[in-house]
């Protein structure tokens, strides 16, 4: 069973194939399966500001701290805060440290040039 964050693409996806719609409906479909993404890690994004652990391990990871340092200065185990960075991965749909540290920084959760 797919996400349930996944279904919109999914049916936008499917809509575009031949058997559904014509060519201009397809065309229509496919641009509004490929924004998607956008929209929906903007929504995403919008609606779940990280928590305040969440929040200290993004401002060292955006002060250049490897996870080990993290974990000691926070006295934390080095599997917590992988695991910390993991969630904000999936929550934020990013897949870098630098990709996350730019939507926190342009959300305003840690300061930055965003």
């Amino acid at each position: 069973m797919p996400a349930r964050r996944d279904v919109p693409r999914d049916a936008l996806k499917a809509a575009a194939s031949p058997v559904l719609l014509p060519a201009d409906g397809r065309r229509w479909a496919t641009a509004a399966w490929d924004a998607w993404d956008d929209v929906r890690r903007a929504v995403w994004t919008a609606l779940r500001p990280p928590t305040p652990r969440e929040a200290q391990i993004l401002a060292l990871v955006a002060e250049g701290h490897a996870n080990s340092e993290i974990a000691e200065r926070l006295s934390l185990r080095v599997k917590t805060v992988e695991s910390q960075l993991r969630r904000m991965f999936d929550r934020y749909d990013v897949t870098s440290r630098t990709s996350l540290v730019r939507v926190a920084q342009r959300q305003g959760w840690i300061e930055g040039d965003g």
